[in-house]
């Protein structure tokens, strides 16, 4: 790969073959003699001694028949269709090496006449086995990404929201369906590191620079766990940061080790000089060993003093010590060292170790000694282990933040894909990919920006900015990715290269764009109810009210709020009040609601309703109190006329308590139910529900106190109440809210329907009579229509022909000519004939009202057909199995019958395929009242896929046959229809049939 910028350089170099470096040697296919003629390259890769094959010679050399075929093929395309062909396939050299080679190809032409084909061949199996072990690297690093405790996150600093993956909803203070602020993110964090977090983020966004953070959080249990947070920014065009992406990973159980890890270093401090490298020395003769000092120190012996073997391996860990015997006895067997490691237990601290050596022998071949050095090499395990972590990590994180890496080779086009970019694509990972492959995926309205945008990055040789675009997968699904990438350029400074990484960030596009509505919404939504929100920050005593609450006070924006100038809008006479409920919310720390007035600057009363609720630190102490105030005075002044309105209802109407305990009714509910005021009030609504509604009327209940509008009450079937006199009635019952000082009341209005679900069921009941009659209706007029096509299709071809024949006849001077078109005459007639006879029969088949029925007998309709067509049947060989078991006997048409037998069966044989004989299976089958019968034949077959939709056409055929009219199976469906059963096929070619009737 070259650099993006090089000086040029006049350098003297030998000259190279770059062929024989690239191992592309060259070919040609005489096609006069069929021989082949290969340069010496291609000889060293095929690994022959002579550059000269004949064509037959060459299938020894093809792994399997496939890649042959495939060859042949290509060869094929160049002579009848003059294409080129380039194919990659595996082969057997002459010393039967199995190698993968690059074959492109052209025909050479002479007067318009290929006389030979010429092309290159390349060893490519290197590149194949690098392709191979990726794809293994990859799959083993996907299938451990699930493992690391990480989570990422998305900060929008125009927005100040945050957007974050499931695993960050398990920090504190972090809910789910809520909205989640930087300022939410930061007092997750242990609150002693709150404003290290605080002020690393705000000098990350001045630098623009996100260095590694460590910081502490507290889990529900009250453990520490420790947080390590990776991140960087996203700049619009102008270099503006717009939001800043992090990745958290929890490295509690890391931090652990190393600490554990650091506390053994410390103790065994004093004996790491001797635990890196020892040499030492088996004596074959005296079974004495001799070792370094570092060896001495390690095994606790004195320096200079022999040991025996066993001492030696004292250490070795137990399950070891069995594999490191064998070692040993292996090389005085074969007087060559063989390189192991094994561990050792020293104080309990398992290390690793490796152990090389040397076997010196005399001159008459036998051991004399054993020299070996032992080495310990933990930390490079360590290390490798680490290496193998952060490839874990990465993977995981891209996996996690949808990302997918590529890259686009443009000197030989070649593009690859990692094995998560395969994913967001919903393509078969493996599968061949080009940069034709992108562009087909780009949604129509960006495949231009798209290609400007590639072209731009090419003549500029540098991405300025990612790119932002949809692709549209094939089952239909659109997303949006964002893209960005680097430019790479060789010693001439032209451009090779282009290497990306391309995100899904369809879901993250989709909820900015969902915030922004419901904020819109949210806001529109408060001024149509009259209600704002507040915030109230109990530490800095700063409050924030929305716009709408500034409108509620008529409180000029810009003059800024405090409690105490909210406190001075109370009424004078509701002052205790609110006292006494900000005391009971800082007391109980939970919600509560308080309605109370307030005095306006101009004088006008107004009546809102609080609503609040706080927010607490780790250590329990109030930090925050936020929540609602609804402008409610209208609904007050409506509460007074309320009273008057219940009487005058012309319905039954009971006003109930969130408890469902009846506060009153009106006339209309006394005469309905036969109850007297003082009967009802104070008692539970209950006892005027049938209990059979109880869970459902319990559900609806909380849907409702969520919603609190007015609604028709919906369970999901028919509502019945109970009169004084125990009498069930049918009724329709609307829901309605009503606030009150006292807190919230329901009306539920109650209207007797017994006389309208009467006069329901009788329409239902002519409904489904003139639904009845109208889909028979459409079924007849669906059939004609079918007939009318056919009989219009079939008919007006043969007309036309006798026009155009009688034409030639009229001016026709030549009597034989004369006595030819006649002849045709006599031809076109009979067609015509036997098409109107057929359609005869079909019209009076549809057209009987009533087809007689009898009990027939499958077997016996076999049995017969076998007679009549004896003939076909010895002649073509043909052979006919049967199984009735589940059914033979059935009410049908017994000429219909033995029609579909004689037709089916009688084109199987008709149709049979040339070098086998006929082999048919008629079975029989009963499932769920249904009766199927099945003909399977081994014959010719049919492509279902060019004539599946005319397969049961008049006059059509499939096949080059001389008694091939088109009639048999046209027939066949019209008697199984008139029957009210329907037909089916499924085959394959030159495989056969099976015809499925469902009776």
């Amino acid at each position: 790969m070259g650099t993006k910028n090089q000086k040029n350089q006049t350098i003297d170099i030998e000259p190279i073959d770059i062929n024989a470096i690239a191992r592309i040697g060259s070919w040609e296919l005489l096609l006069e003699t069929k021989t082949f003629v290969f340069n010496k390259i291609s000889c060293d890769i095929l690994e022959i001694p002579q550059g000269i094959l004949k064509l037959d010679e060459c299938s020894s050399y093809f792994k399997n028949d496939s890649f042959a075929a495939q060859i042949c093929k290509g060869i094929d395309d160049v002579l009848a269709a003059q294409m080129p062909f380039d194919q990659e396939i595996e082969l057997k050299t002459a010393q039967n090496k199995v190698i993968w080679v690059h074959l492109v190809a052209q025909g050479i032409y002479n007067d318009n006449k290929c006389v030979k084909i010429a092309g290159i061949l390349q060893d490519i199996s290197k590149q194949k086995a690098l392709e191979n072990k990726l794809i293994q690297k990859d799959e083993l690093l996907n299938f451990t990404i699930n493992k690391a405790s990480l989570g990422y996150w998305e900060w929008n600093l125009d927005s100040n929201l945050v957007t974050c993956s499931e695993n960050v909803y398990s920090l504190p203070g972090i809910e789910e369906d809520t909205p989640i602020t930087i300022d939410t993110m930061i007092n997750a964090v242990h609150p002693e590191d709150v404003e290290m977090v605080r002020e690393h983020i705000t000098k990350s966004v001045k630098t623009k620079s996100f260095e590694t953070l460590f910081h502490r959080y507290i889990i529900d249990d009250g453990a520490e766990r420790t947080m390590q947070v990776l991140g960087d920014f996203i700049s619009d065009e102008t270099g503006k940061i717009t939001s800043m992406l992090c990745i958290s990973q929890d490295i509690s159980t890391k931090k652990h080790f190393e600490t554990e890890l650091l506390k053994k270093n410390q103790i065994f401090n004093v004996v790491q000089r001797r635990a890196l490298l020892g040499h030492w020395q088996w004596d074959l003769k005296t079974k004495l060993v001799t070792c370094s000092e570092n060896m001495s120190d390690l095994l606790e012996i004195e320096h200079n003093k022999n040991f025996a073997v066993s001492t030696l391996l004292k250490d070795v860990h137990p399950e070891d010590l069995e594999s490191v015997h064998a070692n040993l006895e292996n090389t005085i067997k074969t007087k060559k060292f063989k390189s192991f490691s094994h561990r050792i237990v020293i104080d309990g601290d398992v290390r690793e170790i490796q152990v090389n050596g040397k076997v010196n022998i005399d001159k008459n071949g036998d051991v004399l000694n054993v020299l070996g050095i032992s080495q310990d090499i933990t930390k490079l395990k360590s290390i490798e282990n680490k290496l193998l972590e952060n490839n874990r990590l990465l993977n995981f994180a891209e996996q996690k933040a949808t990302l997918g890496n590529w890259s686009w080779n443009l000197v030989t086009n070649d593009v690859t894909w990692s094995k998560n970019l395969y994913h967001i694509f919903d393509i078969q990972e493996g599968a061949q990919i080009s940069v034709d492959t992108l562009f087909n995926y780009v949604h129509p309205e960006d495949l231009e920006k798209m290609r400007e945008s590639i072209a731009e990055a090419i003549r500029k040789k540098s991405f300025d900015d990612f790119l932002l675009h949809r692709i549209v997968l094939d089952n239909g699904t659109i997303k949006t990715l964002r893209v960005s990438g680097e430019v790479f350029t060789n010693e001439k400074d032209e451009v090779i290269e282009i290497v990306g990484i391309s995100q899904d960030v369809t879901e993250a596009y989709k909820n900015e764009r969902d915030l922004l509505k419901k904020n819109q919404i949210l806001n529109f939504g408060e001024q149509i109810s009259k209600i704002g929100n507040w915030q109230w920050n109990l530490i800095t005593n700063d409050v924030k009210w929305s716009k709408n609450l500034y409108r509620i006070f008529d409180h000029e924006t810009s003059s800024g709020i405090t409690f105490d100038i909210y406190f001075e809008y109370v009424h004078i006479d509701d002052r205790p009040k609110v006292t006494a409920f900000i005391d009971k919310l800082f007391n109980n720390k939970s919600f509560e609601k308080i309605i109370h007035r307030i005095v306006l600057k101009d004088g006008t009363i107004r009546t809102v309703e609080l609503s609040a609720t706080v927010n607490a630190d780790l250590s329990g102490e109030l930090v925050e109190m936020l929540g609602t105030c609804q402008d409610i005075t209208a609904q007050r002044s409506e509460e007074i006329k309320f009273r008057g309105l219940l009487e005058s209802a012309p319905n039954a109407t009971l006003i109930i308590n969130e408890d469902s305990i009846i506060q009153d009714i009106n006339k209309q509910a006394e005469k309905l139910f036969g109850y007297r005021p003082q009967e009802l009030v104070g008692q539970s609504v209950d006892m005027l529900v049938p209990s059979r509604f109880a869970a459902k009327r319990a559900q609806y209940k909380k849907s409702f106190l969520v919603s609190q509008r007015v609604q028709i009450m919906d369970i999901g079937e028919d509502l019945y109440m109970i009169k004084k006199k125990g009498e069930e009635i049918p009724v329709q019952i609307t829901l309605g809210p009503l606030q009150t000082e006292e807190g919230l009341l329901i009306s539920v209005a109650i209207r007797d329907i017994s006389v309208e679900r009467l006069a329901e069921r009788n329409i239902l009941e002519a409904k489904d009579h003139l639904e009845l009659l109208t889909e028979e209706l459409m079924a007849q007029n669906h059939k004609l229509a079918d007939f009318t096509q056919i009989t219009s299709h079939n008919l007006r071809a043969p007309v036309s022909n006798l026009n155009s024949i009688l034409e030639l006849y009229k001016f026709s001077e030549d009597e034989e000519e004369r006595t030819e078109l006649f002849e045709k005459f006599e031809i076109v007639i009979d067609h015509l004939t036997l098409t109107l006879n057929t359609l005869i029969e079909v019209l009076k088949t549809k057209s009987e009202k009533s087809i007689e029925r009898s009990e027939v007998s499958f077997t016996k309709t076999l049995k017969k057909t076998e007679d009549i067509l004896l003939a076909q049947i010895s002649k073509s060989g043909t052979s006919i199995r049967c199984d009735f078991s589940q059914i033979d006997k059935l009410s049908y048409n017994q000429i219909y019958l033995e029609s579909i037998f004689q037709n089916i069966i009688g084109n199987a044989i008709k149709y049979r395929h040339p070098e086998r004989s006929p082999e048919i299976i008629v079975t029989s089958e009963i499932e769920n009242e249904t009766i199927r019968l099945s003909f399977k034949d081994n014959g010719l077959g049919i492509d279902l896929k060019r004539h599946g939709h005319k397969l049961f056409g008049l006059n059509k055929v499939f096949h080059n046959h001389p008694e091939a009219k088109g009639v048999g199976l046209f027939m066949t469906k019209a008697q199984i229809e008139a029957m009210g059963g329907k037909i089916s096929a499924q085959s394959q070619v030159s495989e056969g049939s099976i015809f499925t009737i469902e009776f």
